[in-house]
Parts: C-alpha cells; sequence; structure tokens
C-alpha cells in the first residue's frame, strides 16, 4: 500500500526464497523490527518463563507479541542494540 493505492507488483512469487529448514522465522521477524529501529519493551528477565524471553512492540493500531528462545545468540544481540 503506497499513498492510498495498492502495488502488488513488488514481489514475485516465483522469485521469493524458502526459509531453511530449522531456521526461526519469529527471531527473524523480530531482529528486522529492531534493525529498522522499533523499540520492544523486553519483559524482566526474572520474571519470564524459564527459556524463554517475552517481548511487546507497540504501534499505533495494535502490538506484536513475541516469546522467543532464550539463547546466548539472542541475549547477545539485545545487549549488543542496548536492549537489555
Amino acid at each position: 500500500l503506497n499513498n492510498s493505492t495498492v502495488n502488488e507488483d513488488t514481489v514475485r512469487a516465483n522469485e521469493v526464497e524458502p526459509n531453511e529448514e530449522g531456521q526461526d522465522f519469529t527471531t527473524d521477524l523480530f531482529k528486522l523490527l529492531i534493525d529498522e529501529g522499533f523499540t520492544p519493551q523486553i519483559a524482566p528477565l526474572f520474571r519470564t518463563v524459564y527459556g524463554y524471553v517475552n517481548a511487546v512492540f507497540n504501534f499505533p493500531n495494535g502490538r506484536m507479541y513475541f516469546r522467543l528462545e532464550h539463547t546466548d545468540e539472542l541475549m547477545e544481540y539485545l545487549a549488543d542494540k542496548k536492549l537489555l
């Protein structure tokens, strides 16, 4: 949707690459939103269920909730972005 008009020419179904097996789409989406400048609210780690990180992105028209596996890679990423 660009300037109140629908633009369907930007995505070509035959050129889309599938996700690799074992790759987590939600973690990729979470990192993409952070890289685009959105800041999540991350629940304190002592309050969350062991093994998971809970985060929320607040937007004018709704929210996106994430429950991600607690991995060293994710913790390093959040620390690098100064979100912990």
